[in-house]
């Protein structure tokens, strides 16, 4: 029988390569690699930069590079840290002994539960759709607890990294896992160049949830980026 999960994985994948990006996997320590999506393009000719005649004069210019926005959910995006109080809280406010026992389940009911943590909604799907998605999404439990147990630190060896990006934070305000407050929090920690805006009725899926609203901010962000980038 077909796991419609599974085909459902391939379909965007191949809507992702239509729309112009290919995976591209980065290790990040050894043993662990992350996939990004990245322009095609990008990877096969790195420069960007053309020169390009204008039509109202005979001055040429040189377009600018848009500039690179990377985009993570979830416990990578926890740009600050996942710090033993921070951990102790969520699992407290969530009834749960630890993160993988939610985010790795093994049963239906199990993965009900973490649908019922990440939506602000009740989620209503299919008995199958469910089955469907335990067997295609978590493999290689083992590796993925062991990921999970190394994101947290301990509260003394916190520290908050300089970035020189601008950062800008997309939260359901209604997240159970990461309350909204984390956002405040971590833009004041981040500084300047960060920004945060909340989503209404939302929770810690916020992009599927409120996609309409996500990307409405997603794109006022990135339009201040090319604004930037202009002057």
């Amino acid at each position: 029988m077909v796991n419609f999960i599974a085909a459902l994985q391939t379909l965007i994948n191949f809507l992702m390569k239509m729309a112009g990006v290919k995976a591209h996997l980065v290790e990040i320590m050894p043993g662990t690699v992350i996939n990004f999506w990245v322009p095609s393009k990008t990877l096969k000719n790195p420069e960007n930069d053309k020169t390009i005649p204008t039509t109202e004069t005979n001055i040429n210019f040189t377009k600018p590079n848009k500039p690179v926005v990377v985009l993570i959910h979830g416990f990578t995006a926890t740009v600050v840290a996942i710090t033993d109080s921070i951990n102790e809280a969520i699992l407290q406010s969530l009834g749960i002994g630890s993160f993988s026992e939610a985010l790795l389940p093994t049963s239906v009911d199990g993965l009900k539960k973490l649908f019922s943590i990440g939506t602000y909604k009740k989620l209503w799907l299919p008995e199958k759709l469910y089955m469907d998605y335990l067997e295609a999404l978590f493999n290689n439990r083992k590796e993925r607890d062991e990921l999970l147990y190394g994101m947290i630190v301990s509260d003394k060896d916190t520290t908050i990294p300089n970035f020189k990006q601008k950062i800008h934070l997309i939260w359901g305000e209604e997240d159970q896992n990461f309350k909204f407050e984390l956002a405040k929090n971590m833009k004041m920690q981040l500084g300047d160049l960060a920004t945060y805006q909340g989503i209404e009725k939302a929770g810690h899926l916020v992009h599927l949830e409120k996609p309409f609203a996500f990307n409405k901010r997603l794109k006022q962000f990135l339009h201040s980026l090319q604004e930037i980038e202009a002057q």
